[in-house]
């Protein structure tokens, strides 16, 4: 059982009724995955079936939590974040990913969308496979990002069907095929996301993102077709700090997402 708490103000694109902060119970639907894959990433070789999430979280802190000094420059926190994710295990990332997909998927925000941006995963980030196998099933539209090596600091969202039209592409990312799947430009007339889930090398809890510096997703996230989106970084839980270097036209998260909790902002 977890607990519900209601913040009687609105976010561009929730519902009336308020924010909802969801805690590690949430996800009921990979909760025996992830207690299966806890035992085997255990310290102490423990073999308790009934391993707990709490575990998982126990495990994580071996990672140390990055310098949160704001004076901190944007490249020398990138160097750190992305060190720290690329030392988690392959069991680790798996147990995570099951964790916060599971918050996810248990959203009426996520079950009411139709037309929805995710990506497919790269360098130890959060996995959303479930997540998309999931929104394949039910008939959304999937808009994943494709990287054009031409056009610098710009990504197309396509829609894509399913697995068979994903293609290894730019920086070696999973990417939808180009001649199955055209981009959807967000000045088309069909272009509403109502959710959209982004990775990033950090997020600090006033919703600001830290990515890589190419700029991808902050063009789009500027762009006023996204105004109504449902925003969300999805990201483990060292990479969520308490602030962030921001500059005047980023873009902020309405939540956060990790492997311990959903977070409305």
């Amino acid at each position: 059982m977890f607990l519900v708490r209601v913040v009687p103000s609105e976010v561009g694109g929730l519902p009336e009724s308020g924010r909802r902060e969801h805690g590690t119970p949430a996800c009921e639907g990979g909760a025996s995955e992830l207690s299966a894959t806890l035992q085997t990433i255990s310290r102490d070789g423990n073999d308790d079936r009934t391993a707990s999430r709490a575990q998982l979280f126990t495990y994580g802190r071996r990672f140390s939590a990055p310098e949160t000094d704001i004076r901190m420059n944007k490249q020398t926190l990138r160097k750190q974040l992305l060190a720290e994710r690329e030392a988690l295990s392959a069991d680790m990332v798996h147990a995570c990913s099951i964790a916060a997909q599971g918050h996810i998927s248990g959203l009426q925000e996520w079950k009411k969308a139709r037309q929805i941006v995710l990506y497919v995963a790269f360098r130890n980030e959060l996995d959303t496979s479930e997540l998309l196998r999931q929104a394949w099933r039910d008939g959304k539209t999937v808009l994943l990002p494709r990287v054009d090596p031409e056009r610098k600091g710009e990504m197309d969202l396509c829609p894509c069907r399913g697995e068979h039209e994903l293609l290894r592409g730019t920086f070696g990312v999973r990417e939808p095929d180009p001649l199955a799947c055209p981009p959807m430009s967000p000045d088309h007339p069909e272009f509403e996301p109502d959710l959209l889930l982004t990775p990033g090398l950090g997020f600090d809890r006033q919703g600001n993102r830290l990515g890589f510096g190419a700029g991808y997703y902050d063009r789009y996230l500027a762009h006023p077709s996204m105004k109504r989106t449902l925003k969300i970084g999805f990201a483990y839980s060292f990479q969520i700090l308490p602030e962030l270097p921001a500059d005047p036209w980023d873009v902020r998260m309405n939540a956060l997402c990790s492997e311990k909790e959903l977070t409305w902002l």
